[in-house]
């Protein structure tokens, strides 16, 4: 089991689009090193947007929607 947490807080003046602009690109790598190195493990996301950091993790590994 994988939780993934990587992600910055969001800060004043941030809006929601700012943080996904960054978080994305975390979510990819980490996403990306799961799938390689932990390819059977279930993933938990609870990094924010979760909605879009989930579906990023969800496209990154590969792995099904359970």
């Amino acid at each position: 089991m994988v939780v993934i947490t990587a992600g910055i807080p969001r800060k004043p003046g941030m809006d929601r689009m700012d943080l996904m602009k960054i978080n994305v690109g975390i979510a990819q790598k980490v996403s990306q090193a799961i799938a390689r190195y932990a390819p059977n493990a279930i993933v938990i996301v609870v990094s924010n947007p979760l909605d879009i950091i989930a579906m990023v993790a969800l496209q990154e590994t590969g792995f099904a929607l359970k």
